[in-house]
């Protein structure tokens, strides 16, 4: 059923027009607090979609890591945090210890000031984690993730084994240098991907195994250069070979990567492209979005409903304007909380957490209204306890207040984040320079670690074949073909190489996982004509991009029939 349009509004932050429709408004009104009978409703944004992402990425500080020292152990740290934020942190083990309480740091509300101002004075005094780190084991050099073991460099991932630089992977083993992929084995450089096995360099492939530099192929296997294909077995850029053609190219591919890389991005670009992977879903848009209903503007989404300006959210339900909201429901402008309910403009929250306002990194806590670092506490005010009765009749006095002092039902300004935009995931969707991201209200982070020392480095170019690499390169540093940075081959590493006939990497991981995001398409959805029948469709294909882009009539015709 079509939306009806109520208002056209103009973004504060990047004056493009946006549309509020009824649907918007009847998500505000549904998730609106209530507190003795009377609902205080939410307001419509006075942020597009794509502004709303941009504030709650800058919340996301998940790959950029540093040295520091805990506070309380005053041993040595990694942490998200660099060592000159002016903010108390404990590592995982001083986190969970007895012996200290967050409630000690609770503060009284002050209705001369703005909240904004007390909750930043507070998020200065509570001791903050260091990593976002649950249930797993021999993974310390992971953040935002849980339940995973023996994994480095691991990052918004969940439930994996022996997995290496990449990001937003689930239920995956040994892979490396992947990208949103779930269900994954022995595979490596893969994006957007599930249900594989001894893949690499794959895109948009599903229940595949044993193949090379691949887009959007299911089902197939001993595929190479490929795209679109479905059920096949031997075929070198969709056409077919016999077995041992397939595995004397195989047996050699990685000794001519970056010519067949070459090729087969030239084959890409002569193949037609669905304009959205929206996939046995009901009334949705975006892209990425799997058995979804009543899902708008949403991506990389699974057995979503009712939800609209969501990303990375499996099983979430009745949430608006969020990014990483996984089994959680009736959720605000809330990022990074997931298996919780009830939520307005909360950050890091571990579940099972309800009715939350404005709290950030938070445990199993309930009814609290601007705390940090909560855990499992209930009816609590900027990190003071309050019995039931005296918090729900604070607390709509608190909001009026915000309401009379500007203080939108918004997420909390960008000015009073923990990280400088160009640490936070946000500079990975929207890349801006310092000058710009200052003056849109953003902060930024100068602050430079000390660069490592190496005695040994090799060039990218000196690099040997892997089958002449000996164990001397875990003694030395390889430089950066793009940055410069050296970075160093671990143990683990160096065997997956070989076991898989893989050259080593010219690139530091960062660089490796940027490379990555720049084959994804943005977050965004932009009006663009079907190239076969020049229907109009909504893709974040944009209209100047070089891909062949079909609807989905035209593509299922090219591709099934």
């Amino acid at each position: 059923m079509p939306e009806t349009t109520i208002e056209t509004k103009h973004c504060r932050q990047c004056q493009s027009s946006f549309i509020i429709t009824d649907q918007d408004r009847d998500f505000l009104v549904k998730l609106a607090p209530s507190f003795a009978g009377k609902k205080y409703l939410l307001p419509d944004p006075t942020l597009c979609p794509d502004c709303r992402q941009q504030h709650l990425l800058c919340r996301r500080n998940e790959r950029t890591l540093y040295k520091r020292t805990c506070a309380r152990s005053q041993q040595p740290i990694i942490s998200m945090y660099s060592p000159d934020k002016p903010y108390v942190v404990y590592d995982q083990e001083q986190r969970w210890k007895d012996g200290w309480d967050p409630l000690a740091y609770g503060q009284e509300f002050d209705f001369s000031r703005p909240f904004r101002v007390q909750f930043e004075e507070l998020m200065k005094k509570v001791p903050l984690i260091n990593l976002i780190i649950w249930w797993s084991e021999n993974c310390d050099y992971t953040n935002f993730t849980r339940g995973n073991k023996s994994s480095y460099l691991l990052f918004a991932s969940d439930y994996n084994e022996n997995c290496l630089f990449s990001s937003n992977i689930f239920h995956s083993k040994s892979v490396l240098d992947t990208l949103f992929v779930s269900h994954a084995e022995n595979s490596y450089e893969c994006i957007d991907s599930e249900n594989i096995y001894k893949c690499y360099f794959v895109q948009n492939c599903k229940e595949s195994n044993n193949c090379y530099f691949c887009f959007d192929c299911v089902s197939c296997s001993y595929c190479i250069g490929c795209c679109n294909l479905r059920n096949k077995q031997y075929y070198y850029f969709n056409q077919p070979i016999s077995k041992e053609e397939f595995e004397r190219k195989a047996a050699a591919i990685f000794d001519y990567k970056k010519e067949i890389q070459q090729q087969f991005q030239a084959f890409k670009l002569s193949q037609p492209h669905l304009y959205a992977n929206v996939i046995n879903s009901e009334n949705a848009s975006g892209d990425y979005i799997f058995w979804a209903k009543n899902c708008q503007n949403c991506y990389d989404i699974l057995q979503a409903e009712d939800c609209r300006n969501v990303s990375i959210g499996v099983n979430a339900k009745d949430c608006y304007g969020c990014i990483g909201v996984p089994n959680s429901k009736l959720m605000y402008e809330s990022t990074a909380s997931p298996e919780n309910t009830n939520m307005i403009c909360c950050a890091c929250i571990w579940p099972p957490s309800d009715n939350l306002l404005y709290c950030y990194s938070s445990v199993q806590s309930h009814n609290c209204f601007g705390c940090v670092s909560a855990k499992q506490n209930e009816y609590c005010i900027l990190n003071k306890q309050y019995t039931k009765e005296q918090y729900e009749e604070l607390v709509p006095k608190i909001i009026e207040h915000m309401i009379k002092n500007g203080e939108r039902w918004e997420f909390l300004p960008a000015s009073i984040a923990p990280f400088g935009y160009n640490e936070t995931v946000a500079m990975e969707y929207v890349s801006l320079e310092k000058e710009e991201a200052l003056k849109k209200g953003f902060k930024w982070n100068d602050f430079e670690p000390p660069f490592p020392k190496v005695e040994k480095t090799l060039r990218a170019d000196e690099l040997a074949n892997i089958r002449e690499i000996s164990d001397e390169i875990l003694n030395q540093a390889i430089i950066c073909e793009i940055s410069g940075r050296p970075f160093k081959i671990i143990k683990w590493e160096l065997e997956f190489y070989r076991k898989h006939n893989l050259p080593l990497p010219k690139r530091h991981p960062n660089q490796r996982h940027l490379d990555r995001m720049h084959l994804k398409n943005p977050r965004k959805l932009r009006e663009r004509k079907c190239d076969k029948c020049w229907a109009e469709i909504k893709t974040s294909y944009s209209p100047e991009r070089k891909e062949i882009v079909y609807c989905e009539v035209c593509y299922n015709k090219e591709v099934y029939w």
